[in-house]
């Protein structure tokens, strides 16, 4: 998967947060955990762009950056639009 995860807090300036390996078996847990999806329904969710997904995604992008401080809640907290993911080349 190459994508990057773009997350807009209130106040602050929009910070990317690559995704771009595999998932790996904790992190589909995660999406499991979060969005009820199973991995061979990640596909769909995508092109339905489910939001839960969305926040698995940007969820596990931020952890992977070293951003352990931020939590599901945080992110659904956030506006709908201040979570976004763009699929192709990651920088």
């Amino acid at each position: 998967m190459n994508a990057t995860v773009t997350v807009t807090a209130a106040g602050q300036e929009a910070k990317d947060y690559p995704l771009d390996s595999e998932l790996t078996g904790r992190e589909l847990r995660l999406i499991h955990k979060v969005s009820g999806l199973r991995a061979a329904e990640i596909g769909e969710a995508l092109e339905h762009w489910d939001h839960d997904l969305i926040i698995s995604l940007a969820l596990i992008a931020m952890h992977r950056a070293d951003e352990h401080d931020v939590s599901e809640d945080d992110l659904l907290d956030l506006p709908g639009a201040a979570v976004t993911i763009v699929f192709g080349d990651v920088e």
